[in-house]
């Protein structure tokens, strides 16, 4: 079998190692190509009449659709091959496989170069989480819980629609968050295609960040796995008086004041009415 990707000069009738000649064409990750598969003599001739192989090809990357066995007809063949995870080095290989005995050495071409595709969406990374081009979230990892008032980083990559980072984006991004009580980082340029946000959130709940392209309102924004913020465990611990009128506001300033709104309402002399009392963090 002979395997020749584009860039590829088929070379009949040679006895050389490959049949072939020419400097393989860079691809694009999630844009089809087509191969030529033939079935050949040692000298690299097509045996178009007398071959009629089952044949199966094969790519070393890991998360594209291989394309299902196919016959191969008086000797020749032109398949469409869609890698989807960019790799410019060293890249990924093709090989063809026979499926139904045919004495047919399998073929293997050289390396190909995969670039990521125009980029489509941002991604948000938080701790513990790690890019995983062309899988359908696009990232791995275990969301690790943060903490009330201590920093963290959170990154932004620029990423086509399979999400492999393309390293050529400059872009200028902001990035938002639902805590209404943290103070949101200033916007910050990609750089190669990433930048890392620094987050202080305040509010001991469930929060999210949101990343928009500021320069390209045509990129897709994305928001940020679900992020777990806890109390503060650490002394000092605050005790917060609740007067009626006034209502608990975690994540609103810092102790001793701030923590609520509203206003104390009047009392009448004489009257008992009932205050809260809160053991807090400074937030």
């Amino acid at each position: 079998l002979l395997v020749a990707v584009p860039g590829e000069t088929i070379v009949p009738g040679t006895s050389t190692v490959t049949g072939k000649i020419g400097t393989l064409s860079e691809q694009t990750a999630g844009v089809p190509f087509k191969i030529t598969v033939l079935g050949c003599d040692n000298q690299w001739n097509r045996r178009d009449n007398n071959i009629t192989a089952t044949i199966k090809l094969y790519t070393t990357d890991p998360n594209d659709s291989e394309p299902s066995g196919y016959t191969l007809i008086n000797g020749s063949s032109t398949v469409d091959i869609n890698m989807v995870t960019a790799n410019t080095s060293p890249g990924w290989k093709i090989w063809a496989e026979d499926q139904d005995g045919t004495p047919l050495t399998v073929s293997t071409s050289p390396v190909i170069r995969v670039v990521s595709g125009a980029t489509a969406k941002l991604q948000l990374l938080v701790p513990d989480e790690v890019a995983k081009p062309s899988t359908s979230s696009g990232k791995s990892g275990t969301v690790q819980p943060q903490t009330a008032g201590k920093k963290f980083l959170i990154t932004v990559n620029a990423c086509d629609a399979n999400w492999n980072i393309n390293s050529s984006v400059g872009d200028t991004v902001n990035l938002t968050t639902d805590d209404l009580w943290d103070t949101e980082p200033v916007n910050l340029a990609l750089v190669s295609g990433t930048t890392y946000f620094v987050l202080d959130l305040r509010t001991a709940k469930v929060s999210s960040g949101c990343a928009t392209d500021v320069t390209n309102a045509g990129i897709n924004s994305s928001t940020s796995s679900a992020i777990t913020v806890k109390t503060r465990a650490e002394s000092p611990i605050y005790l917060q008086l609740v007067m009626p009128g006034e209502t608990a506001v975690a994540g609103k300033g810092d102790a001793p004041v701030g923590g609520k709104s509203g206003s104390p309402s009047e009392r009448m002399a004489g009257v008992q009415f009932t205050m809260t009392v809160n053991a807090v963090d400074r937030y």
